[in-house]
Order: C-alpha cells, then sequence, then structure tokens
C-alpha cells in the first residue's frame, strides 16, 4: 500500500474539522503517522531535521524530537490544536 503525506494546510480538505487523530509514530522532527496510518507534516513551521548538518541544529532537532515523543506519542489531538501549539513553541 502506498503510503500518504498530507500537509496540514489541505486538513480542511481532508479531514473533519474537531476530528482528533491519535499520533501512532513520530518520523521525523516535523512528520507524523497517525491512527489512520496517514503521515502529516505541519505546513509552514521550520523545525530542524535529524540529519541536519548544522550539529548545532541536530541537537536540537535531537532534543525536540525527545519532546515530542514524550508529550505527543500515542495521544489524540485536534491538528489545529497541534500547530498552534507547536508554532509558538518555535515561535522564539
Amino acid at each position: 500500500m502506498k503510503s500518504k503525506i498530507l500537509i496540514l494546510f489541505f486538513f480542511s480538505f481532508t479531514f473533519t474539522i474537531g476530528q482528533r487523530y491519535r499520533i501512532t509514530k513520530i518520523l521525523e522532527t516535523n512528520l507524523f503517522e497517525l491512527d489512520n496510518n496517514v503521515k502529516v507534516k505541519l505546513y509552514g513551521l521550520f523545525v530542524p531535521a535529524l540529519n541536519d548538518t548544522n550539529i548545532i541544529l541536530s541537537n536540537l532537532a535531537d532534543e525536540i524530537l525527545k519532546w515530542e515523543t514524550r508529550l505527543l506519542l500515542d495521544r489524540k489531538f485536534d491538528f489545529e490544536f497541534l500547530k498552534k501549539m507547536m508554532t509558538e513553541l518555535f515561535r522564539q
């Protein structure tokens, strides 16, 4: 089965507003797999990647991944809330 990647920008066309989804896997700091096997990337949000060539950004990505694993994995979210929460976190 071919995996799907959805960008949060298109959520209003794909998902019911206010519907909650459980994050089953954190694939990268800005890529999540949901309980319906759909992969979601938060659109318009810069989050450093684990394989970034800049060691500082790579280390930051590792810390973000730990945070996401602790707070997001296996929990249900309304993705509008998640987008707002992560945008506030990375605004600084």
